[in-house]
């Protein structure tokens, strides 16, 4: 059977090819922006059949193109298996998000699931990057309780119980005692089992017990990657890369623990590489990125 994250990289490959064939202007303003700053641009597009002259704020254009650099991203590493090129691709998401903050504004569809993971990404990966996305974080938190006030729409777990429960941990463990404390005053009282089971057995020893919370891990990831806003992996780019259960493991791979034993088609491309690429050496256009949103 054909990996799974294989499979799901044909919807990249779609999308990589949309932009090349259709959205390059975009792309070209954006590259604008990094290297002049500008930020307002017109773009010609097809409206029902007619030209037509729009006018793209720099947020809007970030909206078109983070999806290219995303995309471009899970291609080469399926090509090259180089684990840095993921990484550097997914933070342009993180960018995006930062954008947003800067900004005063959250970004379309935005979860507060898809901002935890985003957290332990950073955690991660980039820890330097991580002081925003929290704090864009527990805005959410704090608008999401509000709306749930008042809207229906607002019903539903939206990942209290386990994603962002499990990114309170993760800060914790990596010395964001407050920001763990803040996103956890948020979350339900209860914790989604599998997560519990491993924050609790993280260390252990016992391969077989490892074994049984990873497996837990993956299965309610594949159990909850549909497109159903009200569940943690609702959008391509989590069903593709698991990031919060690599999370966990790159915890273990650091105090020298053996993962080699985890077989399981969503790991088996990320497994052997954990560990093994950090820090991560930013591109030119990242570190223009990053510079143009200090």
């Amino acid at each position: 059977m054909k990996n799974l994250t294989h499979k799901r990289s044909d919807f990249f490959s779609k999308v990589f090819n949309s932009y090349k064939a259709e959205e390059s202007a975009f792309i070209t303003s954006f590259e604008v922006y990094l290297d002049k700053g500008q930020e307002n641009f017109k773009h010609t597009v097809i409206l029902f059949g007619e030209e037509t002259v729009k006018e793209y704020d720099i947020i809007a254009i970030f909206k078109m193109v983070k999806a290219y650099y995303i995309s471009k991203s899970v291609l080469e590493f399926e090509r090259t298996k180089k684990y840095s090129v993921l990484l550097k691709g997914y933070l342009f998401y993180v960018y995006y998000q930062v954008m947003h903050y800067n900004n005063d504004k959250f970004a379309p569809s935005i979860l507060g699931t898809d901002l935890s993971l985003l957290l332990m990404f950073t955690l991660t990966y980039f820890p330097d990057e991580t002081d925003k996305i929290g704090k864009q974080l527990i805005k959410f938190l704090i608008f999401h309780k509000e709306k749930a006030k008042y809207s229906i729409e607002s019903t539903g777990d939206f990942g209290l119980s386990n994603i962002v429960h499990l990114s309170s941990f993760l800060a914790g463990h990596y010395q964001k005692k407050t920001l763990s404390v803040q996103i956890k005053s948020f979350c339900s009282n209860s914790i989604e089992p599998c997560y519990l089971k491993a924050i609790e057995n993280l260390y252990s020893n016992d391969e077989k017990v490892v074994g049984e919370w990873v497996d837990d891990m993956i299965n309610f990831h594949l159990r909850n990657s549909k497109n159903d806003l009200k569940l943690p992996f609702n959008n391509e780019e989590w069903q593709y890369f698991p990031i919060e259960i690599l999370s966990m493991l790159e915890l273990r791979v650091r105090k020298g623990l053996k993962i080699n034993f985890i077989k399981n088609k969503l790991l088996d491309d990320f497994i052997p590489l954990l560990g093994n690429e950090s820090p991560i050496e930013l591109n030119d256009d990242l570190k223009k990125l990053r510079s143009r949103l200090s």
